[in-house]
């Protein structure tokens, strides 16, 4: 499960960088995303779930409210590894103000040291020209990984459902975007033999076995659930399809 860890100047008191507050490229829903996040103390693990929990918006409205904080890099995505290096769930780092990676270490605290008003001796450069390089490769191998497994899916939904999809940006982007949130490839095949086994015989419904209305972020997690719950339940086949 992805967690939040949080990066500021320490204090009894929220006191932040106002920065964010007056970032005219932020909506009012990611400044108040961050802003609590940002109140947290720095050695609390946050999770998607509890952010929910003290607002009045609900899952859809956070998760956009967190990929815009991202994009706008407040907030920095990194998979951890477990101890044999193999890729585990995300972390998610936030920061006071936007964190160019290898550009700026503002607001930046590395293990309780802070790097502000600390001067950088070459060694430093030369180590965080390594640690630069070693993030764009991973950054890099996500992104190929994530393609990867984007194609296992196109070709096992294409084996299930009787289809010809092919693996464009259009179709990708869809499971792209569920791995992002965690979700992995038994998943993407439990959601496929659910909705095939319900649909492929339905003339009307077989058209809405594509990427566009099983993988996008209203349909996904429901599919799974209803997967993963192996029964039979009342609903309505018609409902949330594009």
């Amino acid at each position: 499960m992805a967690t939040f860890r949080t990066v500021k100047r320490a204090s009894e008191f929220v006191t932040l960088d106002k920065t964010a507050i007056y970032d005219s490229e932020l909506s009012f829903k990611a400044k108040g995303i961050l802003l609590y996040l940002l109140s947290r103390p720095d050695d609390w693990q946050i999770y998607e779930s509890e952010i929910v929990k003290h607002c009045s918006d609900g899952r859809d409205s956070v998760r956009s409210g967190l990929k815009e904080l991202e994009e706008k890099n407040y907030i920095i995505r990194t998979r951890k590894r477990d101890e044999k290096g193999r890729l585990k769930e995300y972390e998610y780092v936030v920061y006071e103000r936007p964190n160019q990676i290898g550009l700026s270490n503002v607001g930046k605290t590395n293990i309780g040291l802070s790097n502000v008003g600390k001067s950088n001796t070459t060694n430093n450069n030369s180590t965080n020209n390594k640690s630069t390089n070693n993030d764009s490769k991973d950054i890099l191998s996500d992104s190929k990984e994530s393609d990867e497994t984007a194609t296992k899916v196109i070709e096992y939904l294409n084996d299930k459902a009787k289809k010809r999809f092919r693996a464009t940006p259009g179709n990708i982007k869809f499971i792209n975007g569920r791995i992002k949130d965690g979700f992995e490839l038994e998943d993407f095949k439990k959601v496929i033999d659910t909705k095939v086994s319900q649909w492929i015989n339905d003339s009307k419904m077989n058209e809405y076995l594509r990427p566009k209305t099983l993988f996008n972020s209203e349909n996904f997690e429901s599919y799974l659930n209803s997967a993963e719950a192996n029964k039979q339940e009342e609903y309505n086949p018609y409902a949330n399809v594009y």
